[in-house]
């Protein structure tokens, strides 16, 4: 390319337009860039958009589109004549796929996690039978043993809880790549995983302390 004086071009400023993506196509996790709108008789392509706006069905309005392209050039056939959302859903498609695959896994993580911590702190619990036993023949209330065990298991859980949700933030930014419309780190979505798996903890403090303080303490005390 020879370089040569530039040539200036003047412009008339019609109107001003909100920053668009402009190729919708693997640009959903990119922020809308500045666009500049031309006239199509001074900025002729090969290729054009055109964009209608339906109060209704949008599908019903696809014949009527048909007529109108046809009334101003019958050598112009429309080519893929969808509603935006399905633009919008195929350009998307990988990214749902990849968070749906996610999604699976995470929650096969979360049950296994919650069956992990309900047989640990329930073995834990029946392991302290004697001790609930010998607590109870001393005159403890039955509510008493159970706010002990609640507290002591509580304790644990939220610890894991707060080194999980340290490594979940820590993870957002790879996941975020995967998102669009919400952010990584969404607070119902953490609150919703903590509140869970606390509630595993307290059934599983709750139903053994429950059976071992109905056990007779003189049994309790008799068993390994």
């Amino acid at each position: 390319m020879g370089v040569g004086r530039a040539e200036l071009i003047s412009c008339e400023v019609i109107g001003d337009a909100k920053d668009s993506r402009n190729n919708i196509f693997n640009r959903l996790d990119k922020e809308p860039e500045p666009t500049i709108y031309r006239p199509f008789a001074q900025n002729y392509s090969a290729l054009a958009s055109l964009i209608v706006r339906s109060d209704g069905d949008p599908r019903g309005l696809i014949s009527a589109v048909r007529r109108e392209v046809a009334a101003l050039d019958e050598n112009l056939p429309p080519q893929n004549l969808q509603p935006l959302s399905e633009t919008v859903s195929l350009a998307s498609l990988s990214a749902r796929t990849g968070a749906t695959v996610l999604g699976v896994f995470g929650l096969l993580g979360l049950v296994v996690a919650a069956i992990g911590i309900y047989g640990v702190i329930s073995y834990s619990v029946s392991r302290r039978t004697r001790e609930i036993g010998l607590r109870m023949a001393l005159g403890a209330e039955t509510r008493d043993v159970i706010k002990l065990i609640f507290k002591q298991a509580m304790g644990l859980t939220l610890f894991g809880a707060v080194i999980g949700l340290m490594l979940a933030l820590a993870a957002t930014r790879l996941l975020a790549t995967l998102l669009y419309g919400v952010t990584a780190t969404d607070p119902a979505t953490f609150a919703g995983v903590v509140l869970f798996v606390i509630g595993v903890a307290m059934l599983a403090c709750y139903l053994p302390a429950r059976r071992a303080t109905k056990v007779d303490p003189i049994k309790a005390l008799r068993c390994e």
